[in-house]
């Protein structure tokens, strides 16, 4: 048995090793945010065909969840702690599809899982996607890629191909407030979006043996 003083002395040497090694650090917070897009008042005249909507695809490094910052002259860094609740691709089209349908520009407007029939396609590719934090004014900006597309018995002619840049302004310096400014971004996109489909459909309207069966 050893004695009580060897056993004191084997405690203190425990305790001692404990507080000297390091604490483990709390995991830190992350704040997730979603795309919100305020839908548009209904177009008085509609197209009678339906509209797919194919995913927005999203360049690099633009299509990563985390907020993504310009902070100088070419330089940019991403913000670990605040981040989209879903790939910006899915958010995007997603908002672009509501948007759309709300519009009332075409008689219906779906995605690629739908079964129903549509004549028309929209597609497009995410170009910018950052938040400008350079000036004294943040600012939210997105590029985009629009095409429409006559798939009337899958021939897929080209009606209209256009780039699209906005910026929209941060109200604060809050984090959150950066995806706000996205959705408002994007609300303005497509409203520019729509009015140019407005004029390229006038001579385009479907009749029913040009609409796609799906």
């Amino acid at each position: 048995m050893r004695p009580f003083w060897v056993i004191g002395c084997l405690v203190l040497v425990a305790s001692f090793s404990s507080a000297c090694l390091p604490k483990p650090r709390p995991a830190p917070d992350i704040t997730y945010e979603d795309i919100s897009v305020a839908l548009p008042e209904q177009t008085s005249s509609a197209v009678d065909a339906t509209l797919l909507v194919r995913r927005l695809r999203v360049v690099a490094p633009f299509d990563r969840s985390s907020f993504y910052y310009k902070t100088g002259d070419g330089t940019f860094e991403f913000d670990y702690y605040y981040r989209f609740i879903a790939p910006p691709g899915d958010l995007l089209t997603n908002g672009t599809r509501e948007w759309l349908d709300a519009a009332g520009l075409f008689a219906g407007v779906i995605d690629p899982r739908s079964r129903l029939e549509y004549r028309y396609v929209a597609e497009g590719t995410v170009t910018e996607l950052f938040g400008d934090y350079t000036g004294t004014t943040p600012k939210a900006v997105i590029g985009m890629d629009l095409t429409l597309l006559d798939d009337a018995e899958g021939l897929a002619k080209t009606l209209l191909r256009k780039k699209y840049r906005v910026e929209v302004t941060v109200e604060s310096s809050d984090q959150t407030r950066y995806a706000d400014a996205v959705g408002k971004a994007l609300a303005r996109i497509l409203e520019n979006f729509r009015q140019d489909l407005g004029s390229v459909l006038i001579g385009n309207l479907p009749t029913p043996e040009t609409t796609r069966d799906r």
